[in-house]
């Protein structure tokens, strides 16, 4: 009976120790939520900390989001890697609804197939027409520049990052805002 009684006691320490080394969740005592497979020493500062990709389906929708590793490769060669929010399935993803906006979006760079900025006079009110003499003198007194970006916050990024950023930041085309608000104040 005692040969049961220790295979018993070993099995279950067994089964305690192995499922807590495999665990894919655990709870801090400050009451910290860590899920996935490799674990801080030290409780997460967020109440809610995900290690791994995942996948979020909010159903009935027929697709979802997936957060994952995306590796990049500059045109130099480097790689670096870094998360990603993916759309699923014909990248139906919305970040968020007509009714339901953002109301400020904060981003370094912005790349996209498409963009919609709302000029409906539904929109707004107190509209007075600029007379065209006024608005043609404006706009020719406006100057269009070559120049490349400065990189003021790159400092804190990788070698691999900054390269990437170096290039995406020369020749570029533009208007500068010092000029644009002497020409139109209002605006």
């Amino acid at each position: 009976m005692k040969t049961k009684n220790y295979l018993l006691y070993f099995t279950l320490l067994y089964l305690l120790v192995t499922n807590s080394t495999f665990a894919q969740l655990k709870v801090f005592s400050n009451n910290k939520v860590q899920v996935g497979p490799l674990w801080t020493t030290t409780a997460p500062t967020e109440q809610f900390y995900l290690n791994g990709g995942t996948y979020i389906n909010c159903f009935p929708a027929t697709s979802g989001l997936s957060i994952v590793n995306y590796n990049n490769t500059l045109a130099s060669g480097a790689t670096f890697d870094e998360p990603a929010i993916l759309p699923q399935w014909a990248n139906s993803a919305w970040l968020g609804t007509p009714t339901r906006q953002f109301f400020r979006v904060y981003s370094r760079e912005l790349y996209s197939s498409g963009l919609l900025l709302v000029s409906d006079s539904n929109l707004k009110t107190n509209i007075v027409p600029i007379p065209s003499d006024s608005a043609i003198s404006k706009i020719t007194r406006m100057k269009g520049y070559n120049y490349d970006y400065k990189l003021t916050y790159a400092d804190s990024l990788s070698d691999s990052k900054k390269l990437r950023l170096i290039e995406d930041n020369k020749n570029q085309i533009g208007l500068l805002a010092q000029d644009l608000k002497n020409i139109v104040p209002e605006a």
